[in-house]
């Protein structure tokens, strides 16, 4: 989790992106999907190319249907592609959604943590119940007055249960200004926090929780009113509040992030296409046919497409491409049976790449032994070669063991048996 984190003299240092912690001692959300569907997670990809695999770093709000609030240390620095989770009743089993263009406040400042928000945009729209109003009123945070925080992540034990956590604070603006001092401004900031007395532990936001919410009123009419910037470097179950950025003090700042962030999605979006429906593979599963791969559909901006065939040996676990014709299609060969097929759909961007596929388990075929001189039904006299074709079953160590032929009910000749069979060790060849 990449948070600002502050000692208490102030020394200031930022966490590379990795997993951390999220609201310690706090409750779970047992159903965040229908309380509070808004309350998202933010994840990226840092790969060289974009096909890694995205790392939950921040939490965040969506706004409206495609806009998150989160704070700006959240993108701040960290080079990759990035994504909103939305839908997820644990973390990482929701939809990732490419971020296709994000604002940074251009007054943030990282040494003194000073204006830690941001705006994101998200390449499809969600479809949440209700969104959170934004608060306007710069009276919020009267200390002793209670707010709700939530945020993803482990716990304070360290537990990477991906539950969504919530918990229910005091604004504290002393706290803060005690602890941190002058880097604590009221006009930009809010603390909040909360001692439980009789078990003597400390509630509040932890790493995990930056960029996420902090919230008045009840769940069917919430007023964001803070995004969480940072907190105590040496424990979150200190008595030290947590410091959010006023979102009352940025209205203006939001109104121009969103008109930003609309512009650069449509002129200069920095996401990879999305998947909406999943390719299909369309055909007969015989020997021979010819298979299609349909697509699916993508999001407008995908540009190019192509279309990869492979098959998984069942054994190994591993992948191998097959040669597709012109068009795309392929022809199954008898090579392929006994294992599953794969159709990759490759679809670029502008700015980057994105994968789909579907698949299909190719049936067992048994083995073939045919005639193929002289021809099935076909009248021979005097002497004659016997040509047979012999192909084994394509299921793992499905081979044949013999050939057994009787002419006039008598063996061929003298290298078969009594019973017209003779041993045949070859996986595939030409018996004559």
């Amino acid at each position: 989790m990449r948070l600002r984190l502050f000692f208490a003299s102030l020394l200031a240092s930022i966490l590379s992106v990795q997993p951390s912690f999220g609201v310690v001692s706090g409750d779970y959300v047992l159903q965040p999907q229908s309380e509070v569907p808004w309350v998202v997670s933010i994840w990226v990809d840092q790969s060289s190319d974009g096909t890694g695999e995205p790392q939950f770093i921040c939490s965040g709000s969506l706004f409206q249907p495609q806009l998150v609030l989160t704070a700006a240390h959240c993108f701040q620095g960290i080079r990759g592609t990035f994504y909103v989770e939305y839908g997820a009743t644990k973390l990482g089993q929701g939809t990732l959604i490419p971020v296709d263009s994000y604002w940074i406040s251009p007054r943030y400042n990282k040494l003194s943590i000073v204006n830690d928000v941001a705006v994101a945009h998200i390449l499809i729209p969600t479809k949440p119940s209700i969104f959170p109003a934004l608060d306007s009123s710069l009276s919020t945070g009267k200390s002793g007055s209670a707010a709700t925080v939530y945020g993803w992540g482990a716990d304070q034990n360290g537990d990477v249960t991906g539950d969504l956590r919530k918990s229910s604070l005091l604004f504290s603006a002393s706290g803060a200004s005690k602890n941190f001092g002058s880097a604590f401004n009221t006009k930009t900031n809010l603390a909040a926090g909360k001692y439980i007395k009789n078990e003597r532990i400390y509630t509040a936001a932890c790493h995990g929780d930056s960029g996420g919410p902090l919230i008045i009123g009840n769940k069917g009419k919430p007023t964001l009113v803070g995004v969480v910037s940072y907190g105590p470097a040496e424990s979150c179950n200190l008595t030290i509040p947590t410091v959010f950025s006023r979102v009352a003090y940025y209205r203006s700042d939001l109104n121009s992030a969103v008109a930003y962030v609309n512009s650069r999605s449509q002129t200069d979006s920095i996401a990879p296409p999305m998947n909406l429906t999943a390719p299909s593979i369309t055909g007969s599963l015989t020997p021979g046919s010819t298979l299609s791969c349909d697509k699916g559909t993508w999001t407008s901006n995908a540009k190019s497409y192509q279309v990869i065939w492979q098959y998984e040996y069942s054994q190994s676990g591993r992948y191998e491409d097959l040669t597709a014709q012109s068009d795309g299609t392929l022809k199954l060969e008898r090579d392929y049976f006994s294992h599953k097929l794969w159709c990759v759909i490759s679809a670029k961007s502008k700015s980057g790449t994105a994968y789909a596929y579907a698949s299909a388990a190719l049936p067992d075929l048994p083995a073939i032994v045919a005639f193929t001189k002289p021809q099935s039904g076909s009248t021979v006299s005097g002497q004659f070669d016997l040509q047979l074709l012999v192909q084994p079953g394509t299921a793992t160590k499905d081979g044949i063991r013999s050939i057994c032929l009787l002419l006039n009910s008598k063996p061929v000749n003298n290298n078969f048996d009594s019973n017209g069979c003779q041993n045949y060790y070859e996986e595939v060849n030409d018996f004559q």
